[in-house]
């Protein structure tokens, strides 16, 4: 894969607006993880002001406001934000949306938020380790002091008990094709055709959150693919399909 098919790529994510339309369409195989997130949400924020960095077509800003908190959701990718904006209003919801690129939220002041969020491994949608880093960073500088950053993706290792994961890292290792990092993958879309997704290790999340400037406070594995269960015991980094990281800042 050549790095001018891979910006392709990253141009029609940002850009598309039938990817916006149909995104959940794809997805609904994660109901489990949906039905988890929010649950684990629920539990980390009872209250305050909430930024969701990346929103998608705004599953958790809609499900915050529902609750009567108050909610600024953010999308790089404008169709997103008005699916989310269509959603809100059809609930007679009210949350503030914006369309800023995640890694430079400089129209935001500093320590605006109580809480800040980016689900469903939205931060793996951004290539390079210096702009996903970037992208924390913005996260926590926006965060009030004593607040969260709550951060999830998906695990590099996935579920070493699952055959079709070793092998993706096993190709991962070994078969890098030209333009991608480790842990960067090119999966196929049934709306964009190609779409690229970085997977993390927890040390990885642990150096970002560092280097932000914040505390890691807990991390919560995800059992399996399909993220529904959270897993326990001295080998759940490596038998789990992604982790959630909440970060304390400083």
């Amino acid at each position: 894969m050549k790095s001018g098919g891979i910006s392709l790529i990253l141009e029609k994510e940002h850009t598309s607006r039938e990817y916006a339309g149909h995104y959940f369409e794809t997805e609904s195989e994660m109901a489990g993880l949906f039905r988890l997130d929010t649950a684990i949400l629920n539990s980390l924020i009872a209250q305050g002001s909430v930024f969701d960095a990346m929103i998608g077509p705004g599953r958790h800003v809609v499900q915050l406001a529902r609750r009567g908190l108050s909610v600024h959701g953010n999308d790089f990718n404008r169709h997103m934000v008005d699916v989310a904006g269509k959603q809100l209003r059809k609930e007679k919801l009210k949350a503030n949306l914006t369309n800023y690129d995640v890694t430079d939220l400089s129209a935001i002041k500093s320590g605006s938020f109580g809480s800040v969020i980016c689900m469903y491994n939205a931060l793996g949608s951004i290539m390079g380790s210096d702009k996903r880093q970037a992208a924390v960073s913005e996260m926590a500088r926006v965060c009030k002091a004593g607040g969260r950053v709550i951060l999830h993706t998906h695990n590099l290792f996935g579920d070493l008990s699952n055959w079709d994961d070793i092998r993706n890292l096993i190709d991962n290792f070994l078969t890098q094709p030209k333009g991608l990092g480790r842990g960067d993958f090119v999966a196929h879309d049934k709306y964009l055709g190609n779409t690229f997704q970085h997977f993390f290790t927890a040390r990885e999340v642990s150096e970002m959150f560092g280097k932000a400037g914040l505390s890691v406070e807990k991390k919560i594995f995800l059992r399996s693919w399909r993220q529904d269960r959270i897993a326990h015991g001295p080998l759940r980094e490596f038998l789990s399909g992604g982790f959630i990281f909440v970060g304390r800042k400083f």
